[in-house]
């Protein structure tokens, strides 16, 4: 317009945008994640961003709640954030915190992870799994019911089938399976994995919202793709499943963190135990899903509807004599 350098931004204060002259701008330096904070973030578990800032539940559900319970972050604890947000995030990780104490007691979900010592051979890969940092090990493994999240990945990673879930334990879950193996439905049947928080929630949503999609899966509740166990899988595939989908939140937005992750790499090396004994690895499909996409959940089962239809049923994919039947055991 007038040739001068003008600066276009918004006034939060005053509520509306403005446009002024200047004739020198000096931006402000990039904000860098405090790396003294690490000391506090490894004491009490909480899990990083890429960029170096503690990491919220959720962004828009929980967002100034970290995957610990009782431990709230604000400000640019979690990233660089204007003045008013920062002021916004500390009320209200003072009143989430007003509304701990104020109760006087906690309480404790019902579904918590539990070691048979008598198993346990102390080699700490539950620790590394853990979400809610629940689980320390002095000669055996030992759970703390308070911070346990349920999630169940322990379980599940354990190589000697020494912890089990309350409520869905490793019997419960392989009872449903056999339950919906004695009587398949058409062709190609699928057994279907679904977390709670989205995964299930999505499959009740395209439900309610009159969605379409083949009626051959048989959905298996589970909290966590993490809770998963291999077991599970091999289980269905002996029972005369043709696939086995296995389904959990969005990379980055799972309800416990890293429960999805540890579900997928899981889910790989299964892949390549199944080429070696000579099933087709397509045969198990891992996908992700939020609460409000029934509709990815629908479109999803049927495309794997469509590749099992390729491939044939299961039958025609023998394993070599001697191959071991599953124990329980995770990887």
């Amino acid at each position: 317009m007038d040739g001068a350098l003008r600066v276009n931004y918004e006034d939060t204060l005053l509520g509306g945008f403005r446009s002024k002259p200047y004739d020198l701008v000096v931006l402000s330096a990039g904000l860098e994640a405090n790396r003294d904070a690490d000391v506090v973030g490894n004491l009490l578990g909480l899990s990083k961003r890429p960029d170096g800032f503690f990491e919220i539940a959720h962004p828009k559900m929980r967002p100034v709640e970290a995957h610990i319970d009782g431990v709230f972050i604000a400000g640019c604890a979690s990233g660089p954030k204007e003045i008013q947000v920062s002021i916004a995030q500390g009320e209200a990780a003072a009143s989430k915190a007003m509304g701990l104490l104020v109760r006087g007691e906690l309480a404790l979900d019902p579904v918590v992870a539990v070691v048979d010592p008598e198993k346990c051979i102390g080699c700490k890969l539950c620790i590394d799994t853990c979400p809610g940092k629940a689980i320390s090990v002095n000669g055996t493994a030992l759970v703390d019911e308070a911070a346990c999240k349920g999630c169940g990945t322990c379980a599940a990673a354990c190589p000697v089938d020494a912890i089990d879930m309350t409520l869905f334990s490793d019997e419960q879950i392989l009872s449903q399976i056999r339950a919906a193996t004695a009587v398949k439905g058409q062709y190609p049947f699928i057994v279907g994995f679904l977390c709670n928080w989205c995964s299930y929630a999505g499959a009740d949503l395209a439900g309610t919202s009159r969605i379409q999609y083949p009626t051959n899966m048989r959905a298996i509740r589970v909290m966590c793709a993490g809770r998963v166990d291999p077991a599970f899988v091999l289980e269905a595939l002996k029972g005369g499943a043709d696939g086995v989908l296995i389904s959990g939140c969005r990379l980055g937005e799972c309800h416990y963190s890293k429960g999805n992750y540890q579900a997928y790499q899981r889910v790989q090396v299964l892949k390549g135990v199944l080429e070696k004994v000579g099933i087709n690895p397509g045969r198990v499909k891992i996908i992700w899903c939020a609460a409000s996409e029934g509709e990815i959940l629908a479109k999803e089962v049927r495309k794997f509807v469509s590749e099992l239809k390729e491939m044939g049923p299961v039958g025609t994919e023998l394993a070599p004599p001697g191959t071991p039947e599953p124990s329980g055991g995770g990887y």
